[in-house]
């Protein structure tokens, strides 16, 4: 991230996946760019442009065998705001953050709408909670990232329509 005035920021992120199942494996990578707006250091307001690069998806054949393959990830413009609680005015540390966004994914009907909301009981541990709804997505999300200097390990599952429950695991080095 960039920073070009004291209340507007432009970003770029990069993911690498690996989607493993017994009988396959795919990596992919992706991209995202974006603008924050935060007049206040306890509200901000974002723009992402998603879908930048290749995903991985799994599904499974006729022997009912599950495999990890990449697909072209469809291109998305995402618009959100975030909150924090207690007021950084009080010069503690945020305890609550509460997130809302919207997506449109280009080429498809509807919206997608995202809600989440991080507890962090320490400043070194995050407990969240979601729920994405939109056409043909119900989904709920629960996770926890550990943040250690510049290093932030996340973990996330969430229950699948082809699997029990999935978990994503990402690290990320702030620079």
């Amino acid at each position: 991230a960039y920073a070009v005035t004291p209340t507007i920021s432009i970003g770029a992120s990069a993911s690498v996946r690996l989607g493993k199942t017994d009988k396959s494996q795919k990596w992919a990578s992706s991209y995202s760019l974006g603008l924050d707006y935060f007049p206040s250091a306890d509200v901000s307001y974002g723009i992402v442009l998603n879908g930048l690069g290749d995903g991985v998806q799994y599904s499974s054949n006729n022997y009912d065998i599950l495999q990890a393959e990449g697909y072209q990830l469809p291109r998305s413009l995402e618009i959100g705001a975030s909150m924090r609680y207690p007021s950084s005015s009080s010069l503690r540390r945020a305890i609550l953050k509460m997130s809302l966004a919207n997506e449109k994914i280009f080429k498809s009907s509807g919206l997608i709408y995202k809600g989440g909301i991080e507890i962090s009981p320490y400043s070194f541990l995050h407990l969240r909670f979601g729920y994405i709804a939109g056409p043909g997505i119900s989904e709920t999300r629960m996770g926890f990232g550990l943040t250690i200097n510049n290093i932030i390990l996340d973990f996330t599952y969430y229950p699948h329509e082809t699997s029990d429950i999935l978990h994503q695991l990402s690290l990320s080095i702030n620079i």
